[in-house]
């Protein structure tokens, strides 16, 4: 930094042309420290700050948010937001980078430029008093202000042709450094692998956490690999492969029990398949923990002989859980009774669930009747979900008052009559409230089965806060006065 070795300087700068030249009115010694310097924050002083060079100041992140400001954020000194085109924007230095970690910049227009808070606020002071002198007639002062003014408007754009050419040349080296620390992580990331790979873990649970791998020894910033650094950073890249280790051995394991319970179902007759419960349900089952949970060393083995003599058990006691579950939903089920009594709570047609995740998207999945029902429609995967839904059933209150108005109408007891005795008449409802319709030349209402009537009424009370069909204006047709 002695000003002796300014020849010195000059010389380097000369043979070195691909540099960015020295912006004027500025020592070559401090234009080498701006370029290559550590990074000093001159207002917190911490390390690590780039060089602005339109500004000719270092600043770090948080420094930077502080003391830059848009015009939007400025004021004038009557108090009002800077305009773009104000006169002071042009007399100050600019900056249009909007990081303090990379030496990108935003587009290039008045509205993303960028001033010191201090620099523009001196300024517009200075600006003030000048046209306010001006403005009171001071002689010779508007000449000596206009050459002030262009002087720094010149001076201004001068520096922004310089700071432009030194930021493109930041940017293509900072670009070829990340270039080939990126490089270099990609071969040390190759080189933990294939040790971990010759110490003995599994290629599969390397190459899945190999993400995980790079990142870790990004952040302990090793780009070249000695022993001695890879004994450091060992014990933590084996704990990643071995947790994903387990993770696979875990889902492998489920597979297989899911392969046993699909061997299963297949030997049941057909019209079994649909009430079985989903392939998962075993994760809650005990009597497979012990496969389950057994020591993450390999995947294992059960033989299709164990899990066949476990599944009809557990079939049975899932089936037995998810009936109490959904007999809970109702009113009235008196839980002193034995079990055989009180299931037949649900084959009554006034018990009427729907499903809650998605009654509003699917209307099969707003009136559920009998277990069968529930159970496939639990079995079912709704269009636009990738699992079926998750077992939420509520009881809808609307159907189970339309199903006792229907009831009523047939003249049966709601108290006693099941799905079976509804569906075995076959009658036919019209609501007394809906709009005539025009098919085939013939206009007339709607004829409805009772489980479409339901269905109506849960779907209007959904879609509107007063359903304009409303069970209260129900007729009913007897099935011996249908028209063949």
């Amino acid at each position: 930094m002695n000003p002796l070795a300014t020849g010195v300087w000059k010389a380097v700068y000369a043979r070195h042309p691909d540099l960015p030249k020295c912006l004027p009115a500025m020592c070559e010694a401090k234009w080498t420290f701006m370029l290559f310097g550590p990074g000093i924050c001159v207002v917190c002083g911490k390390y690590g700050a780039l060089t602005d060079f339109s500004l000719r100041k270092q600043y770090c992140e948080p420094c930077m948010k502080e003391n830059y400001a848009t015009t939007q954020q400025l004021k004038d000194s009557a108090d009002r937001v800077v305009s773009a085109d104000h006169l002071v924007t042009s007399m100050v230095p600019r900056t249009f980078r909007y990081h303090g970690l990379r030496y990108t910049t935003s587009y290039v227009t008045p509205a993303n430029a960028k001033y010191l808070r201090k620099d523009f606020n001196d300024m517009m002071k200075k600006v003030t008093v000048m046209q306010l002198l001006i403005d009171h007639g001071v002689p010779m002062l508007r000449g000596l202000f206009e050459d002030y003014k262009n002087r720094l408007i010149s001076q201004n754009q001068n520096m922004e042709w310089f700071a432009d050419k030194a930021n493109d040349w930041a940017n293509r080296v900072f670009s070829q450094c990340s270039t080939e620390m990126d490089l270099a992580l990609v071969t040390v990331t190759a080189k933990c692998k294939k040790r971990l790979k010759d110490i003995g873990h599994n290629i599969v649970d390397i190459n899945y956490v190999q993400y995980a791998i790079s990142q870790s020894l990004r952040g302990a910033q090793i780009y070249k690999l000695a022993y001695r650094t890879f004994r450091k950073i060992r014990p933590k890249l084996e704990a990643l492969v071995t947790s994903q280790k387990i993770i696979r051995i875990k889902n492998e394991r489920r597979q297989l029990l899911k392969t046993r319970y699909r061997q299963y179902q297949q030997a049941l007759i057909p019209d079994a398949w649909q009430y079985q419960p989903p392939e998962n349900f075993f994760r809650e089952a005990g009597a497979f923990s012990n496969f389950l949970n057994a020591e993450y060393v390999t995947r294992g083995d059960i033989s299709r002989e164990l899990t066949d003599s476990l599944f009809p058990g557990l079939v049975e006691e899932w089936t037995k859980k998810r009936k109490l579950e959904i007999l809970s939903l109702l009113p009235e089920v008196d839980t002193e009774q034995p079990f055989e009594k009180q299931i037949q709570k649900l084959d009554l047609a006034t018990s009427v669930i729907t499903c809650n995740d998605c009654k509003y998207m699917n209307q099969e999945g707003r009136v559920l009747l009998g277990w069968k029902n529930i159970c496939r429609h639990a079995r079912r995967t709704v269009g636009g979900n990738l699992n079926p839904c998750s077992g939420s059933e509520v009881v809808e209150p609307v159907a189970v008052v339309a199903a006792t108005s229907l009831i009523c109408c047939a003249g049966l007891d709601p108290r006693t009559t099941t799905i079976q005795d509804m569906d075995s008449r076959d009658d036919r409802f019209f609501c007394g409230n809906c709009i005539p319709d025009t098919s085939n030349g013939v206009t007339g209402l709607k004829a409805y089965k009772w489980t479409e009537c339901l269905d109506l009424f849960a779907s209007m009370s959904m879609l509107t806060l007063e359903p304009r069909c409303q069970y209260g204006g129900v007729i009913y047709v007897p099935r011996t006065m249908e028209v063949p």
